[in-house]
């Protein structure tokens, strides 16, 4: 017990050793002595002057028709963004049934015509997905609306899964 504290302490004795950095104001490389003339390699540029009257500043002309060409362009700007995200964002983060997923179309169809005889009522749907097909049922917007149905599911088809998919509007 006392050898393993001692070599405890030892390794934390260590590890802050190892850890602690450079005092500062010290570099672990000196430079101090390093001196190089570029001078040479510099090339002379002429020197500019500017005129006095460039160099003052104009007050800016701040009238009420440049604020309502401004917002005009803002307001068109903006009802353009949104017309693009209307049209780009057509679905919503749902949910779905998944009963089966595998690489055989034809258990994937069986699974199907299974489903179809317990639940007569609902449409369930094929797609393949490469490499599996996948057997899905319903589009539900919360995961508490599927959950209802998901149970009676589960009752026939116990491997059946609750999947996030998107509903396209």
């Amino acid at each position: 017990m006392h050898n393993r504290f001692i070599i405890a302490l030892l390794t934390l004795a260590l590890l802050v050793q190892g850890c602690a950095g450079l005092m500062p104001g010290k570099s672990s490389r000196t430079t101090a002595g390093y001196h190089e003339d570029l001078s040479a390699w510099r090339p002379e540029l002429p020197a500019v002057e500017a005129p006095a009257d460039t160099l003052a500043l104009q007050p800016a002309d701040l009238s009420d028709s440049l604020y309502q060409e401004v917002s005009g362009r803002l307001n068109y700007l903006l009802d353009t963004v949104a017309a693009f995200s209307r049209q780009a964002n057509r679905y919503i983060e749902g949910y779905s049934i998944q009963i089966f997923t595998g690489d055989s179309r034809a258990e994937a169809r069986e699974r199907m015509m299974d489903f179809l005889r317990s639940f007569p009522d609902s449409e369930p749907k094929l797609t393949f997905e490469q490499p599996n097909y996948k057997v899905r049922i319903g589009r539900y917007y919360s995961r508490l609306e599927a959950y209802a149905f998901y149970r009676e599911v589960r009752r026939v088809f116990p491997k059946a899964i609750l999947v996030p998919v998107r509903i396209y509007l």
